[in-house]
């Protein structure tokens, strides 16, 4: 048994054979199994935030105080098992945000912004 085609399992996570095995008597006789072949996941899908579009903006006050929760989001992935585990990291942040890297994506502000120009 070879494989004919491409296989998704996140369209279909199981597939049904009917085989037949038939002699060369006569009359031929026949007999049929059912086989049920399981589709392991491949990590194949990219996270996906689930609000769009994926730039998020929102304004804080230069005088909120520290650990103040600022944003929270949250991201999904149609894989399963570990391939469906999500973990988040803020890019060229410095010290001013915070984020909880395993659970739903929480921003915290760790140190005080002052945004005025003296």
């Amino acid at each position: 048994m070879t494989q004919n085609g491409e296989l998704d399992r996140e369209q279909n996570d199981i597939v049904i054979l009917q085989v037949t095995a038939t002699d060369n008597g006569v009359p031929p006789l026949t007999s049929t199994v059912s086989i049920y072949v399981g589709i392991l996941d491949f990590n194949d899908n990219d996270p996906e935030f689930v609000l769009e579009p994926n730039n998020y903006h929102f304004n804080i006050s230069e005088n909120v105080s520290v650990g103040h929760q600022v944003h929270q989001m949250n991201a999904t992935d149609k894989d399963e098992g570990l391939n469906a585990e999500i973990s988040y990291t803020i890019q060229q942040n410095g010290d001013t945000f915070r984020i909880n890297e395993t659970t739903v994506c929480v921003i915290l502000i760790i140190v005080h912004v002052n945004l005025s120009t003296s």
